[in-house]
């Protein structure tokens, strides 16, 4: 009767070991696609998360999860451009403003 326990309890072992594979698996597939998606959306979060119609919390947090990095990665906008020189705002030699 024990022989019986441990062939059920064997069998659903390598399930679990089945299930940790797909698991391993679908994050990669999941990885590929967000980054696929962000970098349609120049690194902008927001538009890559409405690519993937999601929220863009939840692509954070998804981001986070699957240990993607989000350097150069912005939520909703791209940095502006810095001002060249001459321009208003710029600095160095111009003497334009000052902090």
């Amino acid at each position: 009767m024990r022989s019986g326990m441990y062939e059920v309890q064997g069998k659903m072992a390598a399930e679990w070991r089945a299930l940790k594979v797909e698991r391993v698996q679908l994050d990669a597939r999941e990885t590929a696609l967000i980054m696929k998606a962000l970098e349609n959306a120049n690194g902008i979060v927001a538009i890559a998360a409405r690519e993937l119609g999601i929220a863009r919390t939840t692509l954070a947090s998804r981001l986070k999860v699957l240990g993607v990095r989000s350097e150069g990665m912005t939520s909703s906008t791209p940095p502006a451009a810095e001002p060249q020189p001459g321009e208003p705002g710029a600095r160095g030699a111009t003497g334009a403003s000052q902090p």
